[in-house]
C-alpha cells in the first residue's frame, strides 16, 4: 500500500504538470530537503551572463554516455518550457559532477565561502546602493574539520571508503555512497534504453524513469532540483534562471532589503523589494481554481486545516 507521502506526490503529478509540479516543490520545500551543506550560501542575483559554473571545469565522476544519460532525465524531470531553460542547460549535469568530485581539489567542494557573493553592491552613506560591490567570496570554498570530512566521505563514498565503515553500519548496514547509488542509477536507465538516452522522446524517458526503483527516482528528482537552485558557484543554477524561474531574487547582503541612513536613524524599503507592505506588483504565478483545490486536499491529507 502507498504511503502517505507517495499519495501525496501522486496527486500532485497528477494535477500538474512536470515542471509545475518540480517547480513548486522546489519552492515550497526546498529549505527542508536540499542538503544544508548546498544550501548555506544559495541565494543571490543572477551570475554574470557567460559565467562559467565553477563545478564545470573541475573533475569529473560520470563518464560521457552517463552525464548524457543524466542530461537528458534532468530535461525531463524539469522540462525546458518556451524560452526558460530545462534541466540540463540550467547546469545540473556541471553540479552532480562537481557533488560527487568534492574531495578532488585542494578544498573540498562542500561549503562555499562568504558573506557575500558579489551580487549585491554595498550600501551608500544613505544606505541607499552604491556603484561598488564585494568580492565574489561564495566562490572560495572553505575547509571542512574533521567530523564534517568524516560525514561527507562517508555520504559520498560509503562505508568501505572510511575506516572502520560507517558510525551505524552494525544497527542500519553499510551506507552505499552516492556516487555508487547515481552510478546504478544511470546504468540501469541506460540498459532499460539499450543505449543512449540523448535521443529518445519523451515518452520512452518516462518509461524508463517508471522503471527505475522509487529511491533511484527520488536520488534523480533531489538532484536535479538541488542543481537548479544551488548557488552558482556549486555549477547548477546557470546565470541564476533557476532562482529567476522561482522568483527568487537572491542574496540581499550587504545591501539588504531594509536600507538605514544613519543621518535620520531611519530604515527605508529598498525599491522593488518591500518588507514593511505588501509587494506592488501583481502575482507572478496567480494560483487557479484548480492549483487551490488541490492545495486544499494535501492540506487535508497532511491533517491541517484551512485558516482562509
Amino acid at each position: 500500500m502507498a504511503s502517505r507521502a507517495e499519495r501525496r506526490l501522486s496527486l500532485l503529478r497528477t494535477a500538474f504538470g512536470r515542471r509545475d509540479f518540480l517547480r513548486g516543490l522546489a519552492v515550497g520545500a526546498a529549505g527542508a530537503t536540499l542538503p544544508t551543506a548546498l544550501l548555506v550560501d544559495g541565494c543571490g542575483k543572477p551570475a554574470a551572463q557567460g559565467a562559467l559554473p565553477a563545478a564545470a571545469a573541475g573533475p569529473t565522476f560520470l563518464t560521457g554516455e552517463e552525464a548524457a544519460a543524466l542530461g537528458r532525465l534532468a530535461d525531463w524531470i524539469f522540462p525546458a518550457d518556451g524560452a526558460s531553460p530545462g534541466g540540463s542547460a540550467l547546469g545540473v549535469v556541471p553540479y552532480v559532477q562537481g557533488y560527487l568530485t568534492a574531495f578532488e581539489r585542494s578544498v573540498p567542494f562542500v561549503y562555499a565561502g562568504g558573506p557575500f557573493s558579489g551580487r549585491q553592491p554595498l550600501p551608500g552613506p544613505d544606505g541607499s546602493p552604491s556603484k561598488l560591490s564585494p568580492s565574489d567570496d561564495f566562490s572560495s570554498f572553505v575547509p571542512l574539520d574533521r567530523v564534517r570530512e568524516l560525514n561527507w566521505r562517508l555520504t559520498l563514498y560509503g562505508s568501505n571508503a572510511v575506516p572502520g565503515g560507517g558510525p551505524t553500519d552494525a544497527l542500519s548496514g553499510p551506507t552505499i555512497g552516492l556516487r555508487d547509488q547515481i552510478r546504478a542509477t544511470l546504468q540501469a536507465a541506460l540498459a532499460a534504453a539499450k543505449g543512449p538516452l540523448d535521443a529518445l522522446p519523451d515518452s520512452q524517458v518516462e518509461t524508463i524513469f517508471d522503471g527505475l526503483g522509487s529511491d533511484q527516482q527520488a536520488l534523480l528528482v533531489e538532484l536535479v532540483l538541488e542543481g537548479v537552485l544551488s548557488a552558482p558557484e556549486y555549477g547548477g543554477n546557470v546565470n541564476g534562471a533557476g532562482w529567476a524561474l522561482a522568483h527568487f531574487p537572491g542574496d540581499s547582503a550587504p545591501l539588504g532589503y531594509s536600507l538605514f541612513d544613519p543621518a535620520t536613524q531611519s530604515y527605508s524599503d529598498r525599491p522593488g523589494f518591500p518588507v514593511t507592505t505588501a509587494d506592488p506588483g501583481p502575482d507572478p504565478d496567480p494560483m487557479d481554481a484548480q492549483t487551490e483545490a488541490i492545495i486544499e486536499q494535501l492540506v487535508g491529507l497532511t491533517g491541517g486545516r484551512k485558516y482562509y
